[in-house]
């Protein structure tokens, strides 16, 4: 039987669209799960007063020792939504992928579009009768500092190797415990945030995956 030309020559091959939407196809779903998490999150928590167990985490969180905590705040700045467009450029610089840096823009510019709407549906209170190291105002769901960091973070996770996937995880991660240390947030409050923004960064990849054609595949000789 005849082999493929592209098998014989190894001619690249331009990907078509069947490629786009099967690289969009996990992302996407991904996306929907999350958000479908999030709903019956909200439903189970809008409106309500806090768990018992979730002032006592916060109440120890506040009690974190200095030496610590400091640390934990340096890394929580670091999600400052201001700082999106920077952290595109150092994406595009490390992985030489425009598709990479047009996800972390557009999962950040979704993520803090409707991060306002969403506490203001849920009007959760934030934490009271602690030691508040940072004072906002406000809702609390979902947090908005560790849906920004998911969103950043998830991108750039699907696009390391490795346990090197492990580092944006851990550090927007250590984001939702800094959030509680400076006493702003309930832990329901930090898995809101991290739901959302991971499927804003999901759905970022699902959209530059339609958008943006995957790099050329070459066949094998053989």
């Amino acid at each position: 039987m005849a082999k493929d030309e592209a098998e014989v020559t190894g001619v690249r091959r331009r990907p078509g669209w069947h490629d786009r939407l099967a690289a969009a196809a996990w992302p996407a779903a991904i996306a929907g799960l999350l958000l479908l998490a999030y709903l019956v999150l909200h439903l189970v928590v809008a409106g309500a007063s806090p768990y018992g167990w979730e002032r006592d985490l916060v109440d120890a969180a506040t009690r974190i020792p200095r030496p610590i905590g400091a640390p934990m705040e340096a890394v929580m700045d670091l999600s400052d939504r201001t700082l999106l467009p920077l952290y595109a450029v150092v994406g595009w610089f490390v992985t030489r992928r425009p598709p990479v840096a047009a996800a972390i823009l557009l999962s950040g510019f979704v993520e803090g579009l409707g991060i306002g709407a969403l506490k203001d549906w849920a009007e959760r209170p934030r934490p009271t009768g602690i030691r508040v190291r940072d004072h906002v105002g406000g809702f609390g769901l979902p947090s908005g500092h560790t849906a920004f960091a998911c969103a950043v973070a998830v991108v750039v996770a699907t696009r390391l190797r490795g346990w090197w996937r492990a580092v944006p995880c851990a550090l927007a991660a250590i984001v939702g415990v800094a959030r509680m240390y400076v006493g702003v947030h309930y832990p329901l409050d930090l898995v809101g945030g991290a739901l959302w923004g991971s499927a804003t960064a999901c759905g970022a990849l699902a959209v530059v995956s339609l958008a943006l054609p995957p790099a050329r595949q070459t066949a094998a000789h053989g």
